[in-house]
C-alpha cells in the first residue's frame, strides 16, 4: 500500500487587459498601463509514510445484553491500535466476533477503486485516495445493527490526522459503499468516527470489511494580487462570460434487499412452560421494512407454541405450551416469506419396582 505523491495544483492566472480607444480627430492616442497578474504559490500536501504489510486478528465474546453498545479492541498490526463500539441490538447467547486488522488488500476483495458509486463526491478525492488499513470482522450469528460500529483509531507515529481527509468505507462482499458518515475527527495520533445509520445486517462466518483511507488535502493557493491602472481613454466593454451548468450528480444505485433468512430455521423443545422459551432472529440485508410472525398451530388448530411480536431488531420469542408440531410464518412488508419449524415434546419416566420374596 503506498500513498499518492503529492502533484502540482494547476491554477491559471486570470490575466485582464484593457485596450485603449485611439483619441479622435488628428490627436495622438495614449495607451493603458500593463497589468501585474501576480504568482500564485500553492503548497502542495505533506507526504505520508506507507505502513509494512502486517495483519493481526483476535476473537472476541459478545454480551447478549441488549442494554449497551459493546467494545472490542483492534488488533495491534504496523503501530495501528484502537477500539471498535458496536450499536447496541439483540445478541444471541453463544455469539463471538473475529476481528481482524491488516494493511494489505485481503484475498477476493475488490481495491477501493472499484465497486458501487459513493454515497457522495468529496474535493478531496481529485487529488486520490489511498486505503490506510482494512479492518475484518467476522460474527458467528447472523446480526443486525441500528447502524455501523464507531472507530477510535490510534495511527503510527509518523502520521498527523488534521493534515489530510481520513473517512472509512464498508465493503459488504458485492463492492465498497464510501464515504460512511462522515470525515473522522483527529485529536493527536487518535483519530474518531462516530456511529453513521444503518441499519447493519451482517451474516453468519461472513467477514465484513471497513477500510481507513486517506485523501490528500492542498491549502488554499495564495489569491492572485490585482493590479489598479489608470487608464486615459475609456476602455471597450467586455461581454460577461456565460458559465456551464454543472452537471447533475448521479445518484447511487439502491442495493438490492438480500434474502430472507431466519436463524435458527428450526426449533425443537422437550417439555412445556416459559422457562423453555426460545427466540429466532428473522434478517434480510438492504430490508429496512418491517416483519410479523404467525401463529404456531398444528393440523387439529392446536397451539402448539406462542409467538411473541416481532421487535425492531427482527427478534421474536417462541415458548412451548403443547406437545406437537406446528410452523411458524414470517413475512415482510413486501410479502415475502420464510418458516421456523417447531417441535414440541414431552416425556415420562416409569421406573417398576421389583417385588421381594
Amino acid at each position: 500500500m503506498r500513498f499518492p505523491r503529492p502533484g502540482p495544483l494547476l491554477l491559471g492566472p486570470v490575466i485582464l487587459a484593457l485596450s485603449a480607444l485611439a483619441a479622435c480627430g488628428g490627436g495622438g492616442g495614449s495607451s493603458v498601463p500593463p497589468f501585474n497578474p501576480g504568482t500564485a504559490a500553492p503548497t502542495a500536501p505533506p507526504s505520508v509514510p506507507t505502513l509494512a504489510p502486517a495483519s493481526a486478528s483476535t476473537t472476541a465474546p459478545l454480551s447478549s445484553s441488549t442494554a449497551q453498545p459493546q467494545t472490542v479492541a483492534i488488533p495491534p498490526a504496523a503501530g495501528l491500535s484502537g477500539s471498535i463500539t458496536l450499536p447496541a441490538a439483540t445478541i444471541p447467547a453463544g455469539t463471538s466476533v473475529d476481528v481482524t486488522t491488516t494493511t494489505t488488500t485481503p484475498a477476493g476483495v475488490a481495491p477501493l477503486a472499484f465497486g458501487r458509486s459513493p454515497q457522495s463526491v468529496r474535493a478531496a478525492q481529485s487529488s486520490g485516495l489511498e486505503v490506510l488499513y482494512y479492518q475484518g470482522l467476522r460474527f458467528t450469528q447472523t446480526l443486525t445493527f441500528p447502524g455501523y460500529p464507531a472507530f477510535t483509531i490510534g495511527l503510527p507515529a509518523g502520521y498527523d490526522p488534521s493534515k489530510g481527509v481520513f473517512e472509512l468505507a464498508f465493503y459488504d462482499g458485492l463492492g465498497w459503499t464510501y464515504p460512511i458518515g462522515g470525515p473522522g475527527t483527529a485529536s493527536g495520533q487518535q483519530i474518531s468516527f462516530p456511529s453513521a445509520p444503518g441499519p447493519v445486517t451482517y451474516q453468519a462466518n461472513q467477514t465484513y470489511y471497513f477500510a481507513l483511507y486517506y485523501a490528500p488535502t492542498p491549502p488554499a493557493p495564495t489569491p492572485t494580487p490585482t493590479a489598479s491602472p489608470t487608464p486615459t481613454a475609456s476602455p471597450s466593454p467586455t461581454a460577461s462570460p456565460t458559465s456551464s451548468p454543472s452537471p447533475s450528480p448521479t445518484p447511487s444505485p439502491t442495493p438490492t434487499p438480500g434474502p430472507l433468512t431466519a436463524s435458527p430455521s428450526s426449533l425443537s423443545f422437550l417439555g412445556t412452560g416459559s422457562d423453555l422459551t426460545q427466540t429466532v432472529t428473522v434478517s434480510s440485508s438492504y430490508f429496512t421494512g418491517t416483519f410479523a410472525a404467525s401463529a404456531c398451530t398444528n393440523a387439529q388448530n392446536t397451539t402448539v407454541a406462542t409467538v411473541g411480536a416481532v421487535d425492531s431488531n427482527g427478534t421474536f420469542s417462541v415458548t412451548p405450551v403443547a406437545a406437537g408440531a406446528c410452523t411458524i410464518t414470517v413475512t415482510d412488508s413486501s410479502n415475502r416469506t420464510t418458516t421456523v419449524s417447531v417441535t414440541v415434546a414431552t416425556s415420562s419416566l416409569y421406573v417398576q419396582g421389583k417385588k421381594n420374596r
